[in-house]
This record gives C-alpha cells, sequence and structure tokens, in this order.
C-alpha cells in the first residue's frame, strides 16, 4: 500500500495537537481558580505549560527530537550526493541540545546561580536568555550563507518560523523574568505571558517541521510512503 505524504496534513495534525495542549492548559487553569482547587490541582499538573516533565513539554521535547532527526537525515542524503552537509548536522545537533534542554531544563540551573551571584532583576531575570540569545545571534550569522541558498519557500518558511519560536522562547522569556521579578508567578497576567510564550514556541516547531518535510519531498522527486502489508 502506498501513502501520498502530504506536507499541509503534517502541519495540521502538528497545529490541532498544539491548540488541543492551548485548549487544556487554559481550561484547568479556570477550573482551578474558580472552581474546586483540590479537585483540578493533579489535572492542572498534567497540562500547565509552567509545569515541567507533563504533557506539553513531553510534546515540545518529541517535536524538537523530531526535527534533530529529520535535520539529519536530510545531512546524510546531502553527504551521499556530494553535497553540502555540515550545516544541517550542525542544526541537528543544535536541535538534539534544545530537546534535551526542554526536557531536563538546563538552562533553568543558570538561573540562581547568576541572579545570587549578579543581583540581577527586571528584563534579565532570566538571566539564560543572555548566554542563549548570543548563541543564536552567532549561528544567524554563520548561517546567512546557507539561508540564501535555499530555495526562496525553505528560506522563507525557516526565518519565519524561526522568527516565531524566538519569539516566545527569548521575546516573552524576558517579559515573563520581569513580570515574575516584580510580582511573581501567580495570576492571570503571569498565566497569559507564559501561554503566550510555550504556544508561539509550538507553533514554530510545528511551522519548521513542515517546512523541512517539504524541503525533503521537493528535493526528492517523487517521495512516497510505502508500508507493505
Amino acid at each position: 500500500m502506498k501513502i501520498n505524504v502530504s506536507t499541509k496534513d503534517i502541519l495540521w495534525t502538528n497545529l490541532s495537537v498544539v491548540v488541543i495542549l492551548l485548549v487544556a492548559n487554559v481550561l484547568v487553569f479556570f477550573l482551578e481558580r474558580y472552581g474546586n482547587n483540590d479537585a483540578f490541582g493533579q489535572f492542572r499538573m498534567i497540562f500547565d505549560f509552567d509545569t515541567e516533565e507533563n504533557v506539553p513539554t513531553i510534546y515540545s521535547t518529541m517535536a524538537l527530537l523530531l526535527i534533530s532527526i529529520i535535520l539529519s537525515r536530510i545531512a546524510s542524503m546531502n553527504r551521499q550526493s556530494k553535497l553540502p552537509y555540515f550545516p544541517w548536522l550542525g542544526l541537528s545537533i543544535v536541535f538534539l541540545f534544545l530537546a534535551f534542554d526542554e526536557f531536563f531544563q538546563i538552562h533553568e540551573a543558570f538561573i540562581n546561580p547568576v541572579q545570587s551571584t549578579l543581583g540581577v532583576s527586571g528584563f534579565r531575570f532570566y538571566m539564560w536568555v543572555i548566554p542563549y540569545g548570543i548563541g543564536l545571534a552567532l549561528l544567524c550569522i554563520l548561517y546567512l550563507r546557507f539561508l540564501y541558498g535555499l530555495p526562496s519557500k525553505t528560506s522563507f518558511l525557516f526565518i519565519v518560523s524561526g522568527a516565531i519560536y524566538v519569539s516566545g522562547a527569548i521575546g516573552f522569556e524576558l517579559i515573563s523574568g520581569r513580570y515574575v521579578d516584580l510580582n511573581g508567578r501567580d495570576g492571570a497576567v503571569f498565566f497569559v505571558v507564559n501561554t503566550i510564550l510555550e504556544t508561539l514556541e509550538m507553533f514554530g516547531l510545528a511551522l519548521f517541521t513542515y517546512a523541512l518535510i517539504g524541503y525533503i519531498i521537493n528535493q526528492v522527486s517523487g517521495l512516497e510512503v510505502q508500508i507493505e502489508q
């Protein structure tokens, strides 16, 4: 049996999962806030975007791992075809690190030591943003030529998906740090900021996955997924 690969189906499936997680996150927040805290407290822990090692975290980790695998596959294809493959392999390693960081929260290990040592506050409350931001800037500089050499649609989707992801991971993280420094992590405002942050990250990953699979299909004419019975 042959199944045609549809990049749009993959995109909409990913986006549907993100929307479901978003709705669940919002629902349990309101149920706990205006309902019975004891009844919905544990349920919120499963879907709360601000809680680690739960369903949203697992989804984001798996999405990052999938992207790393796809990038590694593209690198392997290019190597076999005698085409440049180091940029793809480099991105694969970056996303593999991000997957581990997402699940094990490596970046959070820097927060307390830096805060206590430097006494940072406000937008710099989450100090891990600074080294990660510097790393991102260097990565963008190194990959400018790489982006320019991609097909125009792929390059555009890479930039848009990256902008969406970074606006959540760094942009709203700075806003979140400022708010937490002044008001703590409780309240509806923090919930909204953190929800936007996590949603942007997941939407960015879904769009980047779509771009990568579309690139592979365009590069390999007549690609099909075959399932033997």
